[in-house]
């Protein structure tokens, strides 16, 4: 086969099924290894932490003389061998064998089974999803909540001025000049309060506070 059909191969292919449940219990022993390695040979869930690793750092070093792409941490080793999909990408298996060919030949044929640490991944993997489905439920109910508060706010009018900005470019309306200014402000009179941030929200939220101070000190001037 030509190196390029390798590399078209590898890169967006996927492992053919009659070679899924090898490569899976390939997987298991690099897993099984790293957690013996470690001195904790029951705990091949970090096992399997580190097998990743060494696959984004060695792939990483050697992508660019192989033109195969490197994995990253979009990458899940748990997903892609119990997913039930049977859908391996071929630079996985590709780098699987790069790292640790030496050690256990070549994913594709790997006959042996393992299946006490199959069945511990695979637990893993479900109390994973599960976890996650879980996650996304609870964002879900407080995606709603917000939305419920932020409907309760526009009809009380109170932050009317704030809902008329909805969509509109209202930066372009600010100078750099201004912005400057407004920075400068915070950092020499709030030193204390921005050391304190420790998100972008509440910056926010201070900026708000100060602006809004500004602007009633303003509206009562002009009265």
């Amino acid at each position: 086969m030509e190196n390029l059909e390798v590399i078209e191969l590898s890169n967006n292919g996927k492992v053919k099924a009659v070679h899924v449940k090898n490569v899976i219990h390939y997987v298991c022993r690099t897993a099984l290894c790293e957690a013996e390695l470690n001195g904790t040979p029951n705990d091949v869930i970090s096992g399997i932490e580190v097998v990743e690793r060494h696959l984004r750092q060695y792939s990483a070093a050697n992508t660019g003389d192989s033109g195969i792409k490197a994995v990253t941490y979009d990458d899940s080793l748990l997903e892609y061998c119990f997913n039930q999909h049977n859908e391996i990408p071929g630079y996985i298996c590709y780098w699987l064998y790069q790292f640790y060919g030496g050690l256990f030949g070549s994913p594709m044929k790997y006959s042996k089974r393992h299946c006490d640490v199959y069945n511990q991944l695979q637990k893993e993997y479900v109390h994973h999803r599960r976890w996650c489905k879980q996650n996304d439920k609870n964002d879900e109910i407080m995606r709603r909540k917000w939305r419920r508060q932020l409907c309760k706010l526009y009809r009380s009018r109170k932050y009317q001025a704030v809902f008329e900005l909805h969509n509109t470019s209202f930066l372009d309306s600010i100078s750099q000049k201004q912005l400057d200014d407004i920075w400068l402000l915070m950092i020499e009179l709030f030193p204390k309060e921005l050391n304190a941030c420790d998100d972008e929200a509440y910056t926010a939220v201070l900026g708000y506070i100060i602006g809004k101070a500004q602007g009633l000190s303003e509206a009562a001037q002009s009265a």
